[in-house]
């Protein structure tokens, strides 16, 4: 039924959901019922459903209004179900054919060749079939359409959730490997034959370098500068010196990073040193000071860390479409990697390319 049918009952909804498809296999979300009970007029035919309620069946039927003069009725047939069958109205209630096929009564009229049928029902005499042109009742161009409508699934919403999941599955965006670059493609490689774990589970890391790692110049003296800096920084402010010291006394706590052992030993042409600097952030609940480290400062030779490593495609995707893939799912878990990044360990061979001072 429609909502504006609902609406002039004044009848209480429930919550369902349901998929109805038709014609063309369009489909319709209803997510509201109700239960009424039908009742004919020349009898006592009475039926008790539960019916689906959407904004709107289909197009006010029939298509245009017409003369009712244009259609001999015989003049014995009085019950009709709908006696304005001529004059084009929204339709209300659209009955299944549960309720079609017991309605059916004996005696049917046909109109003449071609031409429309009366069907005898417990609910009066229905008027159907074609209003052809040239015919005795020809009323011009009017084409009058009803459409096909199927119950086809799902009477909870754990059938939903599954038709919602295979719609999400089907639109998802992911990364098509066969419109990857051909660095793209050298990453995918590297990862796969470089990659292990520890005892601990934790990814093991080989650094992606490329051609240019020989040209990577030397990259201590701007670090030691640039170090030289910040301390005066942090000198200037107490509070700020305290922070930035215990998040990297945490760092080393951790073993997320360890002093070198033999400093005679460090070659400080070949690796990289990274620069690091403070950021603050006030509104944290945990951490207000930050140590970020700039792998993207640049060395003698112009080139940074970042400028030798290869580049693999983007794994990140937009929140918003993490969001709306909640919808796929009747339960959802979220959860929080702690220091997410630095769970990641590289490499001891390539460890000389991550020091600072």
């Amino acid at each position: 039924m429609t909502c504006n049918l609902s609406n002039k009952l004044m009848l209480k909804c429930s919550e369902t959901t349901h998929v109805l498809r038709g014609i063309g296999n369009a489909s319709t979300l209803i997510n509201d019922q109700a239960n009424i009970t039908i009742k004919s007029q020349y009898g006592n035919f009475t039926k008790d459903l539960r019916c689906l309620v959407l904004p709107k069946i289909t197009e006010n039927l029939p298509t245009y209004s017409f003369d009712k003069n244009l259609i001999q009725i015989p003049k014995y047939v009085k019950s009709l179900a709908d006696p304005e069958f001529n004059i084009s109205s929204e339709i209300d209630l659209l009955l299944g054919s549960e309720i079609f096929w017991i309605s059916l009564l004996t005696g049917k009229i046909s109109l003449g060749k071609n031409g429309p049928v009366l069907q005898n029902t417990v609910f009066g005499y229905v008027l159907g079939g074609n209003l052809q042109i040239g015919s005795p009742w020809n009323i011009g161009n009017n084409m009058s359409t009803t459409c096909l409508v199927r119950n086809h699934l799902n009477n909870t919403k754990d059938e939903c959730n599954d038709a919602l999941v295979r719609f999400w599955n089907i639109e998802e965006v992911t990364t098509d490997k066969s419109n990857l670059s051909i660095e793209e493609k050298i990453c995918e490689e590297h990862f796969k034959k470089t990659t292990t774990r520890d005892d601990l589970g934790r990814f093991v890391v080989d650094l992606p370098f490329n051609e240019q790692l020989v040209n990577l110049g030397n990259s201590y003296d701007n670090a030691l500068h640039r170090f030289q800096l910040l301390e005066k920084r942090l000198g200037k402010n107490p509070q700020l010196k305290r922070q930035y010291c215990e998040f990297m006394s945490e760092l080393e706590e951790m073993k997320h990073m360890s002093e070198v052992p033999d400093l005679e030993k460090v070659s400080y042409v070949e690796g990289y040193f990274m620069p690091h600097h403070s950021v603050i952030k006030e509104d944290s609940l945990t951490t207000k000071c930050r140590v970020v480290f700039d792998s993207s400062a640049k060395t003698s030779s112009g080139l940074s860390l970042n400028d030798v490593q290869r580049v693999g495609p983007n794994l990140q995707q937009e929140v918003f479409s993490i969001l709306v893939r909640f919808r796929r799912y009747k339960y959802v878990i979220t959860g929080d990697v702690s220091k997410m990044f630095r769970q990641i360990l590289v490499n001891d061979k390539y460890r000389k390319y991550q020091r600072i001072i």
